[in-house]
C-alpha cells in the first residue's frame, strides 16, 4: 500500500553539473574550471613537445681556422680544450670513428671527456657526445668504464631533454650498459627507471624500443623489478606489447618475461591485459618476439588463475605451433604447457590440438632443456587415461624410456614419472618392459636422484601389477633396491618402494628374495610411519607375505602382531583393510593364532562385521573363522558379541563375506549357547537358503550347523522329510516307550513350525498324544504335554484339543501327586489353551483357578511362570477376571513381580490384563501394582517390558490419579526407552501407556518431550506396523497440545508420519493422525511442514468422511494451515473451497466457524476468492450478517473481508455496504475489525466510495479513531491508511477533521495505530496541500519521535512519511529543526531494510538543502548510507546513491564520501543495480569526480566500464548520469585511454544527435575532457617577417598572486589528446558539434564549442571545421552567446587560427575581429585572455589582421591586460602584442607604454609569462624609445636572471635582447656582465 516518489525523474531536480564559482564541470580555464593547487593532487608524466615542434638546429662555428685533429688522441683533446664549435666538430668526427674505435677511444680517455660535454655542453654537444657514447657501451670494458666515470647519471638526465636525438642516444647508451648488473643498480638508484617508463609513452620509436630494452635488462634485477611495478611500468609494457614496432614487442616481452618472476607482478601482468596480448605475440610476432613470449607465458603460467587467463584467450594453441619453432621458442612453449598440463582440461587441449606427437619428437632433439620440458609436460600428461593411451599410440614410450638413461636428472625423473603413469595402463605396461624401461628403471633405483628414485619406485609399482612385470623386475634385481629404499628413502619413495614391494609380493615366488633382502622387518617398520603412503602400502605388502607357508617369514612377522592389532582400532578404512588381511593370514598358523587371541583381537574382528569396507567385512570374517577352529577361539568370538554380527552379515553380505561367515558359524555352533544365539538372531534362514545357493564349502559347513541347531528343543527347525509326520504318529501307538518318548520329542520340536503343526493335527496326532497323557510313562507324558502345548499355539489345534477331551485331562494333571515330571509341560498347554474362550469357560468350570493360583507359588519358576501366563489368558473373560482377584489371584501375582522372576514376564502379562477390569484396577494399584510394574520396565526380558507397559496403560486409562502416580514414580522415564528397544508389543505398549498419560495432562505432556519421548513415537509413526502406528498417533494427539512438543513432533520428522497416516492407516490411526495435525497446525513452522508432507490433500478428502470427528480435526487444521500462504494455494488446488462452502451451506456451528475462517484465508488471491463465488459462498455469507450467530457473523465477515477486495466481486449487489457500515455500531470488536477491512476493500470502487461517503462510513472510521477500542482503533487506522491514496476520501478525512485523529495516534502508544497512523499521513502526504495541512497540524515532531521511539513498522512508515513531506522546501527546515536528521540517521542502523531505505529516501530529499547536508555529515549519516549500499537491498541501494549523490554536493561531504568507501559500491551498482541505482550511483560518482582528487579511485575500482555501458544500454535519465561521470573523469587525463579503450567515443557521438538536451551537453563536455590535454596552442614570431613557431601553453595555475610565490612550473603537452581527437573526427564528431552551436541552445552551445575548439588544435581538423561552416556560427557566438559560450568561441577561434592563414582570413571575414574586441572589454578576465589568445593566432603573421585591430583599439586594450592580477591575461596580451609588433605598429605599441609592463612580466612565477613577455621584449628592443623603457624598468636584471635559467623557450630571446641593449653602452655591457656572473640563485618552489 506504500508509494514512494520517483525521485530524479527527468527534468532532474537539481542540475547534473555542479556549479561553482570558477564555472561547471569543464577541465580547465578553456572550460571555467578552477585548478588550484591541482600540481598536489597528481603529478602528470612531463611530456615532450609536439611534433610539430622543429628540432634543435646544430649549431656550427664558421670562424675557426684550426684544421681537425684525425687521430682519436687529438680528438679527444679537441673535446676537452677546444672552444664550444670546436668540441662539436671534434665529437662529431669521433662519432664516426667510434664503431671501429671503441677501445681506442676509451683508452685515451675519451669516455670522461665525453661525459664532461654531456654534463656541461648545449643540446647539439650532449646529442652528439651520447651518440658516441652508445657506440662505446657496446664494449663490455667500455660498459664499466662508463660507469665509473659517472656516465650513468647525465645518461639519464638526457631522458627527460627536450631534444628527441639526445633522448634516443641515451637510452640507446643506457640500452648497452644496462647488460652490466653494477650499472642495473646505479640506473635504478639515479631514478632512471620512472623516466625509461615515461619514454614508452613517446611517439620516438627509437627511443620507446630503446627503453624497453633498457627495462627489459633491469626487470632482471630484484630491486629494478619492484621499481618498475612501483612506478606503472607494467601497463605501459604490456601495452607495448602491442605496439607495431617488433622490436618494441620483443623488448616489452623480454620485461615481462622477467618481471614475471615476482608473484605481484604475475598479478599486474595479468590484470593488465598482459596475457591476451602475449598470447597475440605468440601468433602474429616474428620469432625473438615469440621466444620472449613464450617465456613470459611459462612464468605467468606459475599461477593458477594465470593459467586459466591463458587458456580463455587460447594461448594453448600457438603454444603447441611453437613446437615446431626454433630452439629457444620451442623450450619456451614447451616450459609454458608444463605449468599448464597440470589442469586436467589444458590436457585435453593440448592432446586435441596435436601436441603429443610434437612433444614426443622434442625428446628426440640434442637440446636438454627442450627434453625436460617436454618429457615434464608428457609427464603431467600421462596422469589422464586418454592421454596415457595417446603417447603409447604415437610411440612415446621408446624415446620415454631412452631417456632413463641421459645425463640429465630432471629428465630423467620426467621420464620416470612420465612411465610411472603409463604403466597404469596394461598395454603401455607390456610396451615398457619390452622396450627395456625395467632394468633401467631399476638402474635409476640405485644411481637416481631422491625425486627420480621416487618416480622409478612408482614406475615399478604400476609396472608389478602385470604378472610378467613382476617376474622381471624380480630378474633384473630390483627387489634389493627397493629395499634399500626402505632405508635411506624419502617418504615418497618409500611409500612407492613398498607398494612396488607389495605388488611383487603377491607371488609367492618372490617371498623368498624379499625375505632373504631383509625386507620383512622394514616394512613391519613402515607401518609406525607418519606418511599415509607407507604405512598403507606396508600393510598391503605384509598381508600378501602373510600368505607364506615359510616359517622363516611367519616368525618374522609374528613380533608384529601386537602392533598390527593395535592398527586395526586406528588405521583408516583402506590401511585397516590390510591390516585385518595380514592378522587373517597369519591366523591360519597355529603359532600365530594363538598370539593373535592373546592379543585381544577379537574385538576388533567383530566391530569390523559392522564396517562400511566390504573388504574389511571380508577379511575380519575370515579372521574369525580361522580363530574359531579352536575352542579357545570360539569361546572368546562368543564372548565378544560375534555370533549376531556373523548372522547380519550372513544375510546382507556378499558371496565371499558369506563363505567365511558360515565357516566361522559351523565352529561355533558346537556349543550350545552359540546353536540358540544363532537362532535367535535369525540365522536359520539364510543358513537354509544357502543350501540351495551356496558354494560347496558354503553348503558343507550350512548342513553340519543345522544337525546341531536341530537338537535345541522346541525351536521348529525343519529337518523332516516328506511323509516323517504319519510315521512319527505311527510310532507313538506302535512304538516301545522308548519310542514313543524320542517321537513325541521329536513331533514336539517339529510343531514349533506351523506347516509341520497342520500335518500333526491332520494325521490324528493330537488323539494319539492325549492317550499317552493317560497311559505313559513320566517322560513320555512330559514330551507328549509339551507336544500338545507346541500344537495348542494354533487356533485349529486349541480346538481340536478341547474336542478330544484334552483339556479336563491337563486340568487333572494340575493336581496330581506325582506330576513334578511333567508339570512344567502340562501348565504350558493349559496356558496355551486358555486363548481360546470356550476353553477358558470349561476350563474354569473344571477348577483350574484355584489350582494355577497355587502354582503361582511353585518353587519351579517355570511351572509359576506358565501358571501365569494361564491366568493371563483367562483374565481376557471379565467374569473370570473378577473370580482370579476375588480368589486373591492379584495378591499372588503381585509377588511374582520381581525383576530377577522368571515368572514376572507372564505376571505381568496378567496383571495388565487384570487390569482392564475397574475393581481390578483398584486392588492392583492398593497392593502396590504401579510401582512394581514400574520396575520391570528395565528388565532384559522384552515380554516382561511389554506386559508391564500394558499393565501401566490400562491402570492410566481414565484416571487422572494413576497418570499423576505413574509419572511420580518414574514411570514416564522408564517407559520411552521402550519405544525404541522392545519388540513390536512393547513399542505398541509403551506408546499406548504414554498415550493415555499425556491425556489432558500438561505436566506429563512436558515430561514426556523432556525426557525425549517424541523422536521414539516419531520413528513408531513409520514403522508399518498398524498397531504400532494407531497407538503412537493416540499418543502424538495426546502430545500435541503442549505448545513446545508442536515444534518438536515437526522437527523430529513427526508431522509428515502423520500425513502419511491419513492414507495408509487404519480408521483409528486416521482419526488420531488427524486429530494430532489439526493441533499441530496451531504452530506456524507445523504450517508449512505439514503442506510440504502433502498434507492438505488427504485433509480435504477427509472433510467428506464418514467419522463426525475426522470432519471436525479436517475442517480445523485447514482453517489452521490456510492462514500460511503456499497453503492457501494448496487447499484450492486440492479442491477444499467447494467443500468448505458446503460445510457453511450446512450449517453446522460446530463446522461452520473453522470452515469461514479457512474460507477467509484462502480468499488470497483472484481465482480463489471467483471459486467461492462459484460455489455459492457471497449470498450465504451476507445473509449471515444479519441472521448469523455471533460466531457466524465473525466467520463471516472474515471471509467476506478478503473477498471484498476483489473488484468483480460486487458485495454490494448482494445488499452488503448498509448491513457492514451499520455493524460498526452494534458489533463485536472482532466483527467491526472485520467490517472496517471490507469497507476499505470496498472503497476501491467508485459507486461503493460514494456510497461509503454518503452514508456516514469515513466519519464512522474517524469516530472509532477517537473512541473505539484499540483492536478497532487497529483496523480503522489501517483501513484509512489504505483509504488515502483516493483523492475523494482525502478530502473526507480532512473535512471530517481525520488528521488532528490520525496526528494524535502518532503518540498513544499502540504500535499498530501508530504504525498505519504514520503510513495514511505517509500516502495523505502525496498531495501537495495535505503536506501542509499535515505539518501546520503539528504532524512533523510527531512522525519525528515515531521514527525516534515506534517499533520497526511505525518508524519504516514515520520515515516515509518524512520522506514525502521532504518534497516541500519549507518543510525540509521544519524536519531538521525538529531534530528529524538525527533521528533518520539513527533509523539506518536498525536491521529492518524497509526502516533504512525509507531513512535513506528521507535523507536524500532533505539533502537538498545546503544546511541539511551539513547536519547529516555530522550525525554520521555518510558512513550509515555507505554501510547500506553494502548490505541493503536493491530499493535501500537506490535511496542510499541518492542521499550519498545530493550529499556530494557538499566538498567535504565529498572527501568524507570517499574516505568510507563509497566508491566501490557505487560502481558495483552500475552493473548489477536496477535502472534506480544505476541512475543515482551514476549520479553520485559524477559528483564523486568533480575534481582530480578522486578521480583515480573512481576509475580503479573499474566505474570507466561500467559506465560506459550505461551509455549503450540505459534511459535518458541514467545516460545523462553517467555522461557527467565520464565528464568528470575525463577531467583527470590519466583517465582519458581508458575511457577511450572502453568504445566511449561512438555512443557519445551517437547522443550529440540523438539524446536529449542534456545528454547533448553532457556528451559534447564528456569529449571536450576527453580531448583536451593541458593547454593552449599558439604561434608566436620571434623575428619580423620570420616563420612563426607552434608551441603550447600550459594552463596556468590560478592562484592570486598576494597569496605567496609560485612555483616555476614548465608542463610540456601538446594541448590536445591526439589519439583522441582522431577517433572523434574518425567517427564523424565535427559536424553534430557544429550543428550544437548552430541550433542555438545555450543548455549545450558552451560545452559543444569546448569540444569543437579542442579538435581544432589538431591542423588537419581546422581545415575540416572550415570546410563544414564551423567558423560562421562561432564568430556569431561572440556577440550572440552568454559569456560562456563567447569565451569558448574566442578560444576555439584562436585554435582555428594557429598558424592557418586560410582560417585567420576567414574569420575576419565572417566577422570575428569586432567580436573579440569586443569581448576585451568584457567584465570576465577570463573571456578577455581567450580573446587576447584569439588575438595572438590571428595577427601572427598576417598583416591585413594586424592593421584591422590595430585601427579598433586593440592595442591599448592589450596593452592594459599586461597588468592585471590575471595570468592568462598577462601571457596572452604579451602574446599578441609580440605577434602584432612588425613594423610601425612595433613603434604604436612602445609608445602606448607596453614596454614597462613586459619587463615586470619578467618577473612572474608563470615560466610562459616570462616567455611571452621575452619575446615581446625581443620585438621591442629594435625601438629606441623601447630599448630606454626596458632599462627604467630595470630589464637588464630581469631578463639576466631568466637568462641564467636556462630555459630554452627563454634563453635564446633574453640573449638576443641583452646583446642589443650591450650595444648601447659600455655601462650596459658591464652591468650585463655583472648580473650574468652573480650567483644563480633559482626560486623555492
Amino acid at each position: 500500500m506504500e508509494r514512494r516518489r520517483s525521485v530524479g525523474d527527468f527534468p532532474p531536480p537539481r542540475p547534473i553539473e555542479r556549479q561553482r564559482s570558477t564555472g561547471a564541470l569543464h577541465r580547465s580555464n578553456s572550460f571555467g574550471r578552477n585548478r588550484s593547487n591541482s600540481n598536489e593532487r597528481y603529478s602528470p608524466l612531463e611530456r615532450s613537445k609536439s611534433a610539430i615542434i622543429p628540432p634543435l638546429e646544430r649549431r656550427r662555428s664558421f670562424g675557426s681556422s684550426l684544421p681537425l685533429p684525425q687521430d682519436v688522441k687529438g680528438l679527444i683533446q679537441r673535446i676537452r680544450s677546444g672552444t664550444p664549435s670546436q668540441q662539436l666538430e671534434a665529437v662529431e668526427a669521433l662519432g664516426n670513428m667510434a664503431p671501429t674505435n671503441k677501445v681506442a677511444i676509451a683508452r685515451e680517455g675519451g669516455i670522461a671527456a665525453l661525459i664532461e660535454l654531456i654534463s656541461s655542453g648545449d643540446d647539439m654537444h650532449k646529442q652528439e657526445a651520447s651518440r658516441v657514447l652508445s657506440h662505446l657501451a657496446h664494449n663490455r670494458n667500455n660498459q664499466i668504464a662508463i660507469a665509473n666515470e659517472g656516465g650513468i647519471p647525465p645518461l639519464l638526465a638526457l631522458l627527460v631533454s627536450s631534444n628527441r636525438v639526445c633522448k634516443s642516444n641515451a637510452t640507446s647508451a643506457l640500452a648497452y650498459l644496462s647488460y652490466n648488473a653494477t650499472n642495473q643498480e646505479a640506473i635504478v638508484n639515479g631514478g632512471g627507471v620512472s623516466r625509461l617508463i615515461r619514454l614508452l609513452a613517446s611517439d620516438n620509436k627509437v627511443c620507446k624500443r630503446h627503453a624497453a630494452l633498457v627495462l627489459a635488462n633491469l626487470a632482471g634485477n630484484d630491486r629494478a623489478k619492484t621499481a618498475i611495478s612501483k612506478d606503472g611500468g607494467v601497463p605501459q609494457l604490456v601495452e607495448l606489447l602491442s605496439a607495431s614496432d617488433e622490436g618494441c614487442k620483443e623488448h616489452a616481452a623480454r620485461a615481462v618475461a622477467n618481471l614475471a618472476y615476482s608473484n605481484d607482478n604475475m598479478a599486474s601482468i595479468a590484470s593488465e591485459g598482459g596475457i591476451a596480448s602475449l598470447v597475440l605475440l605468440l601468433q602474429t610476432g616474428n620469432d625473438a618476439c615469440k621466444q620472449q613470449a613464450a617465456r613470459a607465458i611459462a612464468q605467468l603460467a606459475h599461477s593458477r588463475a594465470n593459467q586459466v587467463v591463458i587458456v580463455e584467450d587460447n594461448g594453448i594453441l600457438p603454444l603447441l605451433d611453437l613446437l615446431v619453432s626454433n630452439k629457444a621458442c620451442k623450450a619456451n612453449a614447451a616450459l609454458a604447457l608444463a605449468y599448464l598440463s597440470y589442469n586436467p582440461a589444458n590436457k585435453l587441449s593440448i592432446m586435441a590440438g596435436n601436441g603429443i606427437p610434437r612433444l614426443i619428437r622434442l625428446l628426440a632433439t640434442d637440446d636438454k632443456v627442450c627434453k625436460r620440458n617436454a618429457s615434464h609436460v608428457l609427464a603431467n600428461l600421462a596422469g589422464m587415461e586418454r592421454c596415457k593411451v595417446a603417447i603409447a599410440k604415437e610411440g612415446g614410450i621408446p624415446p620415454l624410456v631412452e631417456l632413463l638413461s641421459t645425463n640429465d636428472e630432471a629428465c630423467r625423473g620426467h621420464a620416470a614419472r612420465a612411465l610411472a603413469y603409463l604403466a597404469y595402463n596394461d598395454d603401455n605396461n607390456m610396451v615398457i618392459s619390452k622396450e627395456g624401461g625395467i632394468p633401467t628403471l631399476v638402474q635409476l633405483l640405485t644411481s637416481g636422484s631422491a625425486a627420480c628414485k621416487a618416480h622409478a619406485a612408482l614406475a615399478m609399482a604400476n609396472l608389478a601389477r602385470n604378472m610378467d612385470s613382476k617376474a622381471v623386475i624380480a630378474k633384473e634385481g630390483g627387489v634389493r633396491p627397493l629395499i634399500d629404499m626402505l632405508k635411506n628413502g624419502n617418504d615418497a619413495c618409500k611409500g612407492y618402494a613398498t607398494r612396488a614391494l607389495a605388488r611383487l609380493a603377491s607371488n609367492p615366488d618372490n617371498h623368498p628374495v624379499i625375505a632373504s633382502e631383509g625386507g620383512v622387518p622394514l616394512i613391519i617398520e613402515l607401518l609406525s610411519s607418519q606418511h599415509n603412503v607407507c604405512r598403507e602400502q606396508a600393510a598391503y605388502a605384509l598381508a600378501n607375505l602373510a600368505r607364506s607357508t615359510d616359517e622363516g617369514i611367519l616368525a618374522a612377522m609374528r613380533p608384529a602382531i601386537n602392533q598390527l592389532v593395535e592398527l586395526v582400532a586406528q588405521a583408516k578404512e583402506m590401511y585397516k583393510e590390510q591390516i585385518v588381511r595380514t592378522l587373517a593370514n597369519l591366523a591360519r598358523n597355529q603359532e600365530s593364532r594363538n598370539i593373535i587371541l592373546t592379543e585381544g583381537a577379537v574385538p576388533s574382528f567383530v566391530e569390523l562385521l559392522s564396517s562400511q569396507s566390504a573388504i574389511c567385512k571380508e577379511q575380519a570374517a575370515s579372521a574369525l573363522a580361522n580363530l574359531s577352529v579352536d575352542e579357545e577361539g570360539s569361546a572368546v568370538i562368543a564372548k565378544e558379541g560375534g555370533i549376531k554380527p556373523l548372522v547380519e552379515l550372513l544375510k546382507n553380505g556378499n558371496r565371499s563375506c558369506i563363505e567365511q561367515v558360515v565357516h566361522a558359524l559351523a565352529n561355533l555352533a558346537r556349543n550350545d549357547e552359540n546353536r540358540k544365539m544363532i537362532v535367535e538372531e535369525e540365522g536359520m534362514t539364510p543358513m537354509v537358503q544357502m543350501l540351495i545357493t551356496g558354494s560347496k564349502p558354503a553348503k558343507q559347513h550350512v548342513a553340519r550347523t543345522l544337525s546341531m541347531i536341530a537338537s535345541d528343543d522346541g525351536k521348529g527347525v525343519i529337518i523332516s522329510h516328506d511323509g516323517g509326520i504319519p510315521s512319527l504318529i505311527d510310532l507313538l501307538a506302535n512304538g516301545n516307550e522308548l519310542s514313543q518318548e524320542h517321537a513325541a520329542l521329536a513331533l514336539a520340536r517339529l510343531a514349533g513350525n506351523d506347516k509341520e503343526k497342520a500335518i500333526i493335527i491332520e494325521k490324528g496326532g493330537l488323539k494319539k498324544l492325549i492317550e499317552l497323557l493317560h497311559d505313559g510313562r513320566d517322560t513320555s507324558k512330559r514330551n507328549a504335554a509339551l507336544a500338545l502345548a507346541n500344537l495348542a499355539t494354533s487356533k485349529t489345534g486349541r480346538e481340536v484339543i478341547a474336542e478330544e477331551g484334552g483339556t479336563k485331562v491337563l486340568v487333572e494333571l494340575l493336581d496330581s501327586a506325582d506330576n513334578d515330571g511333567f508339570l512344567e509341560e502340562v501348565v504350558l498347554a493349559v496356558a496355551n489353551l486358555a486363548f481360546n474362550n470356550d476353553n477358558r469357560v470349561s476350563m474354569a468350570a473344571d477348577g483350574c483357578i484355584k489350582s494355577l493360583i497355587k502354582l503361582l507359588s511353585s518353587e519351579n519358576k517355570n511351572v509359576a511362570k506358565h501358571a501365569s501366563q494361564a491366568l493371563a489368558n483367562l483374565a481376557y473373560n471379565d467374569e473370570i477376571n473378577e473370580r482370579i482377584t476375588r480368589e486373591g489371584g492379584v495378591s499372588v501375582l503381585m509377588g511374582l513381580l520381581q525383576v530377577d522372576d522368571p515368572a514376572a514376564e507372564e505376571a505381568a502379562r496378567a496383571i495388565a490384563n487384570l487390569a482392564r477390569n475397574t475393581s481390578s484396577k483398584e486392588v492392583i494399584v492398593n497392593h502396590g501394582g504401579i510401582d512394581a510394574l514400574i520396575k520391570l520396565l528395565p528388565d532384559t526380558n522384552v515380554n516382561c517390558k511389554r506386559n508391564a507397559a500394558l499393565a501401566l496403560a490400562n491402570i492410566a486409562s481414565g484416571n487422572d490419579e494413576n497418570k499423576v502416580s505413574i509419572a511420580s514414580a518414574g514411570g514416564i522415564k522408564k517407559l520411552i526407552p521402550l519405544l525404541s528397544e522392545g519388540n513390536e508389543a512393547s513399542k505398541k505398549n509403551a506408546a499406548l501407556a504414554l498415550a493415555n498419560l499425556a491425556d489432558k495432562n500438561m505436566e506429563n505432556q512436558a515430561a514426556i518431550s523432556g525426557q525425549g519421548g517424541i523422536p521414539p513415537l516419531v520413528e513408531l509413526l513409520k514403522c508399518g506396523r498398524k498397531a504400532v502406528e494407531e497407538q503412537a498417533a493416540l499418543a502424538m494427539a495426546n502430545l500435541a497440545s503442549g505448545m513446545d512438543n508442536k515444534a518438536s513432533i515437526t522437527q523430529e520428522g513427526g508431522t509428515s508420519a502423520l500425513v502419511k497416516l491419513l492414507s495408509v492407516g487404519n480408521k483409528a490411526c486416521v482419526e488420531h493422525a488427524a486429530k494430532a495435525l489439526a493441533t499441530l497446525a496451531t504452530n506456524n513452522e507445523n504450517k508449512v511442514a505439514i503442506a510440504h508432507a502433502g498434507g492438505i490433500a488427504p485433509l480435504v478428502g477427509l472433510i467428506k468422511a464418514e467419522n463426525p470427528a475426522v470432519r471436525e480435526h479436517a475442517t480445523t487444521a485447514l482453517s489452521l494451515l490456510s492462514t500460511n500462504s503456499q497453503n492457501r494455494f494448496a487447499v484450492a488446488q486440492a479442491g477444499g473451497i467447494p467443500s468448505l462452502v458446503d460445510v457453511v451451506k450446512s450449517g453446522d456451528e460446530s463446522l461452520v466457524e473453522h470452515a469461514t475462517k479457512a474460507l477467509a484465508n484462502i480468499a488470497c488471491n483472484k481465482e480463489n476468492k471467483m471459486a467461492i463465488v462459484d460455489a455459492g459462498g457471497v449470498p450465504k455469507l451476507v445473509k449471515m450478517l444479519a441472521a448469523g450467530s455471533d460466531v457466524s457473523k465473525k466467520g463471516a465477515t472474515s471471509t467476506l473481508a478478503r473477498l471484498a477486495s476483489c473488484s468483480e466481486i460486487n458485495i454490494a449487489e448482494e445488499g452488503g455496504v448498509m448491513p457492514l457500515v451499520r455493524m460498526l455500531g452494534t458489533e463485536s470488536d472482532e466483527c467491526k475489525k472485520n467490517v472496517i477491512h471490507i469497507l476499505g476493500s470496498l472503497a476501491n470502487n467508485d459507486e461503493n466510495r460514494k456510497a461509503i461517503i454518503k452514508d456516514g462510513g469515513v466519519r464512522a472510521l474517524v469516530e472509532v479513531l477517537d473512541s473505539g477500542s484499540d483492536a478497532c482503533r487497529e483496523a480503522a487506522v489501517a483501513a484509512l491508511a489504505h483509504l488515502a491514496f483516493n483523492d475523494d476520501i482525502k478530502a473526507a478525512l480532512a473535512k471530517e477533521d481525520g488528521l488532528p485523529a490520525l496526528i494524535k495516534l502518532l503518540d498513544i502508544g499502540n504500535q499498530e495505530c501508530e504504525r498505519y497512523a504514520a503510513l495514511a499521513l505517509a500516502n495523505l502526504a502525496y498531495k501537495q496541500d495535505m503536506k501542509l495541512a499535515i505539518s501546520e497540524a503539528g504532524g512533523i515532531p510527531a512522525l519525528v519521535r515515531l521514527v525516534e521511539r515506534g517499533n520497526k513498522d511505525s518508524k519504516k512508515n514515520a520515515a516515509l512519511a518524512l520522506a514525502n513531506l521532504a518534497y516541500n522546501d519549507d518543510i525540509k527546515v521544519t524536519i531538521a529543526e525538529a531534530g528529524g536528521i538525527r533521528a533518520l540517521v539513527q533509523l539506518l542502523q536498525v536491521s529492518s531494510l524497509e526502516c533504512k531505505s525509507n531513512a535513506a529516501l528521507a535523507l536524500a530529499n532533505l539533502a537538498y538543502n545546503d544546511a541539511n547536508k551539513v547536519v547529516i555529515a555530522q550525525e554520521s549519516g555518510i558512513k550509515s548510507l555507505i554501510a547500506l549500499l553494502n548490505t541493503g537491498n536493491m530499493v535501500c541501494k537506490q535511496n542510499a546513491a541518492l542521499a550519498l549523490a545530493n550529499l556530494a554536493f557538499n566538498n567535504d561531504n565529498m572527501f568524507t564520501i570517499v574516505q568510507e568507501g563509497a566508491i566501490r559500491p557505487l560502481v558495483q551498482l552500475l552493473s548489477t543495480g536496477n535502472l534506480w541505482c544505476k541512475k543515482n550511483a551514476g549520479l553520485a560518482l559524477a559528483n564523486l569526480a568533480y575534481g582530480a582528487t578522486h578521480t583515480q579511485a573512481i576509475a580503479k575500482e573499474g566505474a570507466i566500464p561500467a559506465l560506459v555501458q550505461l551509455l549503450i544500454k540505459s534511459n535518458d535519465v541514467c545516460k545523462q548520469n553517467a555522461i557527467s561521470a565520464l565528464a568528470n573523469l575525463a577531467y583527470d587525463e590519466r583517465n582519458q585511454s581508458s575511457i577511450v579503450n572502453e568504445g566511449a567515443i561512438p555512443p557519445l557521438l551517437q547522443l550529440l544527435t540523438s539524446g536529449n538536451d542534456y545528454c547533448k551537453r553532457g556528451a559534447a563536455l564528456a569529449l571536450a575532457n576527453l580531448a583536451y590535454n593541458d593547454g593552449n596552442i599558439v604561434a608566436m614570431m620571434a623575428n619580423t617577417g620570420g616563420k612563426a613557431e607552434v608551441k603550447v601553453m600550459p594552463t596556468p595555475i590560478e592562484i592570486r598572486k598576494e597569496e605567496g610565490p609560485r612555483p616555476l612550473i614548465r608542463t610540456k603537452s601538446m594541448g590536445y589528446n591526439p589519439s583522441v581527437v582522431l577517433a572523434i573526427v574518425k567517427e564523424g564528431g565535427v559536424r553534430p558539434l557544429i550543428d550544437m552551436i548552430r541550433n542555438g541552445k545555450e543548455v549545450y552551445q558552451k560545452t559543444a564549442t569546448s569540444a569543437l575548439a579542442i579538435l581544432a588544435c589538431q591542423e588537419t581538423n581546422q581545415r575540416l571545421i572550415l570546410k563544414e561552416g564551423g567558423i560562421i556560427p562561432l564568430v556569431q557566438l561572440l556577440s550572440s552567446g552568454n559569456d560562456g559560450c563567447k569565451e569558448q568561441a574566442a578560444w576555439a577561434l584562436a585554435n582555428l587560427c594557429c598558424n592557418n592563414k586560410e582560417n585567420q582570413t576567414a574569420v575576419a571575414k565572417e566577422g570575428g575581429i569586432p567580436g573579440l574586441m569586443g569581448l576585451l572589454n568584457a567584465d570576465d578576465e577570463k573571456s578577455k585572455g581567450k580573446a587576447a589568445l584569439a588575438i595572438a593566432n590571428m595577427v601572427c603573421g598576417h598583416p591585413d589582421n594586424q592593421q584591422a585591430f590595430c585601427k579598433l583599439g586593440a592595442i591599448p586594450l592589450l596593452t592594459q591586460l599586461l597588468s592585471v592580477d590575471h595570468d592568462l591575461c598577462n601571457r596572452n596580451s604579451a602574446l599578441a602584442l609580440a605577434n602584432l609588433a612588425e613594423g610601425p605598429i612595433c613603434d604604436l605599441i612602445v609608445q602606448t607604454g607596453a614596454v614597462p609592463p613586459c619587463v615586470q612580466l619578467m618577473a612572474s612565477n608563470d615560466e610562459p609569462c616570462r616567455e611571452t613577455a621575452v619575446l615581446a621584449l625581443r620585438k621591442f628592443v629594435v625601438n629606441k624609445d623601447g630599448r630606454s623603457d626596458m632599462l627604467k624598468a630595470n630589464g637588464i636584471q630581469l631578463l639576466a636572471k631568466e637568462w641564467k635559467y636556462h630555459i630554452p623557450d627563454t634563453h635564446p630571446h633574453c640573449e638576443y635582447v641583452l646583446n642589443i641593449l650591450a650595444e648601447m653602452s659600455e655601462e650596459n655591457k658591464n652591468l650585463i656582465e655583472e648580473e650574468k656572473a652573480k650567483p644563480f640563485e633559482p626560486e623555492e618552489s
